[in-house]
């Protein structure tokens, strides 16, 4: 039976947080950040194994921390690239030979900075392939967006515009192709699915969950804080 592979993407800075070491590895609640997604898809019965993407210095942390976190499905670490792009297309072909000879046939790629994993969105992102070689969670904006130019002016407004989250869903050989070819024609996505839809596949866009938060600045690893804590109370 084919299987399922969770991308987990744990290589950015974290600057904007003001962190001295990579924002994956700042706790929330106790737990370093990238935890509580490892855990998740850990618990996730459709996923049937872990790929933790971080720096390269990182490797040996990583390796420690799903090893205290005490994973039970089959994982491995493997060092980001420069950017989240490349992160994720060194996940890909760490995967290649799977991907190619079809025992796993879907992966789910997600940022570590978004530590809720709703596992129930998890299945319908995965249900939604049947139909499209992608599928992505999203909210409606609720601030009005703009759009600006190169010399600081107003361009245009941006009407019913939806804010983007992860994890995302892929047919893996599909996504692995799209990869290539971006890498061949020096294109640099801004999230997965704008690598697979760029080759003109279609993604489909499911309603999102209010928990899967981007942590960015100080003030939402405050509120990451209270989440957790409400979860921690959850029977």
């Amino acid at each position: 039976m084919s299987q399922t592979a969770a991308i987990v993407l744990a290589a950015g800075a974290g600057r904007r947080l003001g962190s001295a070491t990579g924002k994956a590895f700042v706790p929330v609640e106790g737990k370093p950040m990238v935890g509580w997604s490892l855990q998740a898809f850990d618990a996730c019965p459709d996923v049937d194994r872990i790929l933790l993407v971080v720096p390269p210095a990182e490797r040996a942390r990583g390796q420690e921390l799903i090893t205290t976190l005490g994973l039970r499905k089959p994982w491995t670490v493997i060092p980001g690239g420069e950017t989240r792009h490349d992160s994720e297309f060194n996940a890909l072909e760490a995967l290649a030979p799977e991907i190619i000879d079809a025992s796993l046939s879907r992966v789910l790629v997600h940022d570590a900075a978004r530590p809720f994993v709703d596992l129930t969105l998890v299945r319908r992102l995965l249900e939604a392939l049947v139909g499209q070689p992608g599928s992505i969670p999203a909210l409606p904006a609720t601030a009005i967006l703009v759009s600006g130019s190169t010399d600081g002016l107003l361009r245009d407004f941006v009407p019913g515009a939806w804010a983007v989250q992860t994890p995302q869903a892929f047919r893996a050989g599909p996504l692995l192709e799209a990869h290539r070819r971006a890498r061949a024609e020096g294109f640099r996505g801004s999230d997965t699915a704008s690598v697979l839809e760029r080759t003109g596949q279609a993604v489909a866009v499911l309603e999102g969950s209010p928990d899967t938060f981007k942590i960015t600045t100080p003030v939402d690893l405050l509120r990451a804080q209270v989440v957790a804590q409400r979860l921690a109370r959850r029977p």
